[in-house]
């Protein structure tokens, strides 16, 4: 028990003299855990203290809460929250409370996600709270000065795909098996674990794989998802080695009051049956309400964007100049560049952008808080995926 305890307090980077102290009748064993407990018990007042250096101008929800203790206490934790709750809080706060708590040891959180989007997006959120953070994909793709930062360990909180941990043998090295990283990383998140059970056999297998990384790293996993049954659940876990007594679970119910369910059934013409956003777009421009219409392939974005255009004529540009930064509508999907994948994202975080036109590559865990309006053009597979 006394190794254990210590084994955990030394990975955490807490000095020893916090546990090498003389004895006055107590066990060192029950100091150590005394230690840890402090560390528990009073992140909450961490976490005030430095809300306004982070720009978190908001109280955190019991179920965050819950989350990041477990975290603190080095448990592991499947956390099923509902879309919008605040699910990525919970591992963007864990590496930064313990950088606070504990100076002279760096921390950091490795965060496994499915879409580039939502990588994209979350980098640049955690960066604007000044969060250091980036995304790691293949090298050629980045930019020797965050590379070298990222060997030097200067990101507290890294993105990336499975692909890019598991299979880019450049990165292997750096993150599998650098002192700095198997010292200082004190949390795993796999977001959108949902597509462990939808993708994993055929489509990314190597969401089979991810158990693995319990060989590297002796951290917390933290798994989130806001879809996912029961069955759905054991799979997940099986899959990734654990047992459900080695998981904590948090969870809350996914009704949404404020969103409405709408369907009817259509005609096989789209311009005809969005006519109504189409004149809108073309008569409110940059003010029109801003809408993710999802369809099945990425032929259809092509068609769809195409037939979108022609519609809005010279409307399809913001102020009448006629170049890519200023369309109110644009398209993505898988096959998209990296750096185009990456302006339209970044664009429908602002204000110009009113539609994107897409496949599922984008929107999941993507932050756009002034979304009014979601498309689906064709019905999904199962109601999960939906």
């Amino acid at each position: 028990m006394t190794s254990r305890c210590c084994h955990y307090v030394m990975r955490l980077g807490i000095p020893q003299e916090y546990f090498h102290v003389r004895l006055v009748g107590t066990p060192d064993k029950l100091y150590v855990m005394a230690t840890l407990n402090d560390i528990v018990c009073s992140w909450e007042n961490t976490f005030n203290r430095i809300k306004r250096s982070y720009n978190l101008h908001y109280h955190l929800k019991p179920e965050q809460i819950d989350v990041i203790t477990h975290i603190l206490r080095n448990e592991n934790c499947f956390a099923v929250l509902p879309t919008g709750f605040g699910k990525s809080i919970c591992y963007m706060l864990p590496p930064v409370l313990l950088n606070e708590t504990i100076s002279d040891k760096r921390h950091y959180g490795l965060i496994l996600s499915p879409l580039r989007s939502l990588m994209y997006d979350q980098v640049r959120s955690c960066n604007a709270m000044g969060i250091k953070s980036c995304c790691i994909t293949r090298k050629k793709d980045m930019d020797t000065e965050t590379i070298e930062d990222i060997k030097k360990g200067l990101f507290t909180l890294l993105f990336m795909s499975p692909e890019a941990l598991l299979f880019i043998d450049s990165w292997r090295p750096i993150l599998l098996q650098s002192k700095i990283y198997g010292d200082g990383v004190c949390l795993i998140a796999i977001d959108e674990c949902h597509v462990l059970e939808l993708w994993g056999d055929d489509f990314r297998p190597t969401y089979r794989m991810l158990g693995e990384l319990r060989s590297h790293f002796s951290c917390s996993f933290l798994i989130l998802t806001a879809t996912c049954t029961n069955v759905m659940k054991r799979n997940i876990l099986k899959q990734l080695y654990f047992g459900e007594n080695e998981m904590q679970l948090v969870s809350k119910v996914p009704d949404r009051p404020n969103i409405s369910l709408y369907y009817k059934f259509g005609s096989l013409s789209i311009t005809e049956e969005m006519a109504w956003y189409l004149r809108e777009l073309k008569s409110d421009g940059i003010k029109a309400r801003k809408a993710i219409l999802y369809v099945r392939t990425i032929t259809q974005c092509g068609k769809v964007f195409a037939n979108f255009m022609a519609y809005l004529g010279n409307a399809a540009y913001g102020d009448g100049s006629k170049v890519i930064q200023n369309r109110i509508s644009e398209v993505y999907h898988g096959a998209l560049a990296s750096t185009d994948q990456e302006r339209v994202v970044s664009r429908f975080s602002q204000d110009v952008l009113r539609c994107i036109i897409c496949t599922v590559a984008f929107g999941m865990g993507v932050n756009i808080p002034d979304l009014n309006i979601v498309f689906h053009w064709g019905c999904s597979n199962s109601i999960v995926e939906y």
